[in-house]
């Protein structure tokens, strides 16, 4: 049942990232900077065995987190997949590519970036993530369309807080 609502999360964000490129041609909101939070529990995450038995490039981790603001309200869902790039002596993904959409009601956010900690991928318990990153924000759409920027991503536990600095391109 988890799955097939992960599935139908993905497929609504995805659509909503598509449509919404048009809608909101100014962009609104592109310069708009915001601290946003998502607790442990709400974070839910799936291993997808691609290719051969186990752990194998190409194998991904998808999910999905609850995002809200300071106030408590929740303002956006955040979906991410992360596909193995590279694998170590040890069987461990040594490589791997993260992409995230913040998808917010009028908009969506879009970060990547290259995570090279070894990690249990295959383990959708696992978080291999340091306490602190910075990533570029590669675009929007909707009220985010043109903006770029970064992100910073802060991890306390599976506790995370992200950190947008927002600017128009």
């Amino acid at each position: 049942m988890r799955s097939k609502r992960y599935a139908a999360t993905t497929v609504a964000a995805v659509a909503l990232a598509l449509s919404t490129g048009t809608a909101f041609a100014q962009g609104e909101r592109a310069c708009e900077s915001m601290t946003l939070y998502s607790p442990e529990e709400q974070r839910e995450a799936h291993f997808v065995d691609l290719g051969d038995e186990g752990l194998s490039v190409g194998d991904r981790r998808i999910g999905h987190r609850g995002v809200f603001d300071e106030a408590g309200n929740r303002v956006a869902e955040r979906v991410w997949s992360t596909t193995v790039i590279e694998l170590n002596d040890e069987g461990e993904a040594a490589l791997t590519v993260v992409e995230h959409m913040t998808v917010f009601d009028d908009g969506v956010l879009f970060v990547t970036f290259g995570n090279r900690m070894a990690s249990d991928t295959a383990n959708p318990d696992n978080t291999h993530l340091p306490p602190s990153t910075t990533h570029s924000i590669l675009g929007g759409s909707g009220a985010f369309s043109g903006a770029q920027g970064t992100m910073d991503l802060l991890r306390e536990g599976d506790d995370f807080t992200y950190v947008f600095t927002l600017e128009r391109d």
